[in-house]
């Protein structure tokens, strides 16, 4: 495990244009219908794998938040998207930890985490294939809290794991296979253009 941040060329650009590049990526995502955004969490909106076994406080971890994830979910919260974590992980309370001191001016607790926790029942009917059970709960929560209708493709799964992309696109979701290289730069260019997702 690699345990020192990564060096993100987007910490030297000014803060104003990551703002609006993030707004015009909610924008992005609202005219392609998405309304909830599922991020996985180990290699996604982190830089590295925990293992589920991570042991250095939750500030140490906060610092391999991805800089895209840290302008994007402030702004997809602020243009009324859902926006949740979906991770096998069973360290929640860190998860919940590591968002509050990543986004300190984001409203986090409008965050869902789904995890292998047992703080959530297994939604009947839904398969135990890749996040689908995480994503059913998530979606009824909204559902019987928020009082919004979530449809399969109104659903976005940004996640680094091919078999989890694979699966979510089969039950009918939008999903972007987060790479390394991932950014608010790229994100923009995909959700902007045609392609399929």
């Amino acid at each position: 495990m690699n345990d020192t941040p990564e060096n993100f060329p987007e910490s030297q650009v000014p803060e104003n244009t990551y703002k609006h590049l993030a707004k015009q990526l909610v924008s992005a995502l609202i005219s392609r219908g998405i309304k909830v955004i599922a991020l996985d969490f180990d290699k996604t909106l982190i830089t590295l794998h925990t293992g589920g076994a991570w042991r250095q406080g939750h500030a140490r971890l906060a610092e391999f938040v991805r800089p895209c994830f840290r302008w994007l979910l402030p702004a997809a919260l602020d243009g009324g998207l859902h926006v949740c974590i979906v991770t096998y992980s069973m360290q929640l309370t860190l998860i919940y930890e590591v968002l509050k001191a990543a986004l300190p001016k984001c409203d986090y607790n409008k965050i869902i985490i789904r995890g292998n926790s047992k703080d959530w029942a297994q939604v009947q009917g839904a398969t135990l294939l890749g996040k689908q059970q995480h994503i059913a709960s998530v979606i009824t929560e909204i559902s019987n809290k928020r009082h919004a209708i979530v449809h399969p493709n109104e659903l976005l799964l940004l996640d680094d794991d091919i078999d989890n992309i694979e699966v979510a696109k089969r039950f009918g979701h939008k999903t972007f296979e987060v790479g390394r290289d991932v950014s608010l730069e790229t994100l923009l260019d995909v959700f902007k253009s045609n392609v399929q997702l």
